[in-house]
Parts: C-alpha cells; sequence; structure tokens
C-alpha cells in the first residue's frame, strides 16, 4: 500500500496542519524539519480543504432573528426576522466559479507535483539500477596476456625476471 492510499477522501478528515496552513499564509512554505513526502501531502490536502470551502460558499446561509420591545405607555411588540443569502445570484455566481475553479486548479497542481515528485523518484531508482547493472558487465581491470599479475603485460628490455 502507497501513501497515496492514505489520502483523506472528505473535508471531515483534513489534520489540523492543512488547517493551518489555509488560516496562516505564511505557514506555506516548507518547513526544513518536514519530508518531501509529507509536505506534498499537506499541500494536497490544503487544496482539497480550499476547495471544499469553495464550494460550500455555493449552499445559502439562513438566519432567523426575534425580539420582544417592552415599550412603556404602549402596546409591546414582537419583533421576527428571518433572512437568506442568495450565493447563486447572477451577480455573485461568476465569482463563486472562479473560485472554485482555481481551487480546483490548485488540487491538480498539487497532485501533478506529487505525481512529478514520485516520477523523478522512480526515475533515479531507475538510473541508479541500470548504472549498477552496467558497472557489473564492465570488468574493474584490464585483464594481461600474462599468467602473473605483477608482471607487466608488455615487453621489457631492463626487466630481469
Amino acid at each position: 500500500m502507497s501513501w497515496l492510499d492514505i489520502l483523506p477522501t472528505s473535508i471531515r478528515m483534513v489534520s489540523k496542519n492543512a488547517l493551518c496552513a489555509i488560516s496562516n499564509p505564511s505557514w506555506r512554505k516548507p518547513d526544513a524539519s518536514l519530508e518531501a513526502k509529507e509536505w506534498t501531502r499537506l499541500a494536497i490536502e490544503r487544496s482539497q480543504a480550499e476547495l471544499a470551502v469553495a464550494k460550500r460558499e455555493y449552499k445559502p446561509d439562513f438566519s432567523f432573528q426575534g425580539g420582544y420591545l417592552l415599550m412603556p405607555g404602549q402596546t409591546d411588540s414582537l419583533l421576527v426576522r428571518v433572512g437568506m443569502t442568495w450565493p447563486t445570484a447572477p451577480w455573485v455566481r461568476g465569482r463563486l466559479d472562479a473560485k472554485v475553479a482555481e481551487a480546483t486548479a490548485n488540487v491538480e497542481a498539487a497532485t501533478a507535483g506529487q505525481q512529478s515528485a514520485e516520477n523523478a523518484l522512480r526515475f533515479a531508482v531507475q538510473e541508479a539500477y541500470l548504472r549498477a547493472k552496467a558497472a557489473e558487465q564492465r570488468p574493474l581491470y584490464k585483464q594481461t596476456q600474462s599468467s602473473n599479475p605483477a608482471l607487466p603485460a608488455y615487453p621489457c628490455s631492463n626487466c630481469r625476471l
């Protein structure tokens, strides 16, 4: 099982660190103590949380208020107020659509960054493996025709054996 399988599937599973990254923009830079794998996981969680928040803005907000006025010398009054926001209004819809599109692009960019890092690691491992295999096939030293490796392989007129 790879660490990709443990990624959260909903906003309810977002870690505390990812929520800190959303609320504090200065936290978005990688900390030296975090490993690259942990940082990419947090970046994906952060972007997924931003997407969930952007999608949540499509839902209307409801408000209910009530009150009672006691006025001396007059009749008492009962106040009731009900309100609702209209997030899909034509003059607001474009802004919400743009936020969701931006958040979706951020999720895709974070996922692509993670995939890129995995591909780079996979390539480095494969390249090291191929270099090791090639090194095994190459001789470490050139074998000479002499049976004694201490003797030179070329004739020497000054050498006495």
